[in-house]
């Protein structure tokens, strides 16, 4: 084997080796998010210890985000953690609640002890209650009354 078919060799082998160190494991692109709260009220009175749940009006734009009520009935909203409150994408969302009965059990919300959460109608879990806008800066939701 000649010098040259040597040196092409490794250089093939090299050029292998950095194509393929290119080709690891990325992070996809995060979308920014803002901080958002709001408060759910059902039948007047605090809805304590339930999911809220947001999904895009629009397919694509926006990203599914959630955060869960507490004795007050208020929540801060999160997209990407899965314990610190870090907001949700801007767009306009869809508006669903889930109890402890309706995402399987006591554990799957976690409620303080003591703590009394509330058991929505059938006829609300799981169901769009409300629409809201999420905007680039700091969203007060305010108020999700829910009769």
């Amino acid at each position: 084997m000649s010098k040259l078919h040597q040196s092409m060799i490794r250089l093939g082998f090299l050029l292998t080796a950095l194509a393929l160190a290119g080709c690891g494991q990325r992070e996809l692109t995060k979308k920014e998010t803002y901080s958002a709260r709001g408060r759910v009220l059902l039948n007047g009175a605090p809805a304590q210890f339930v999911m809220v749940q947001l999904t895009p009006e629009t397919p694509g734009e926006g990203i599914d985000a959630s955060g869960q009520t507490d004795a007050d009935g208020v929540f801060e909203l999160r997209t990407y953690s899965n314990e610190e409150a870090d907001g949700a994408v801007p767009g306009r969302y869809k508006v669903t609640l889930l109890d402890v009965r309706s995402v399987g059990g006591d554990e799957s919300i976690p409620v303080p002890k003591g703590g009394k959460p509330t058991v929505l109608p059938q006829d609300l879990r799981g169901k769009e209650v409300a629409s809201v806008e999420i905007t680039a800066g700091d969203n007060d939701l305010g108020d999700i009354r829910v009769p």
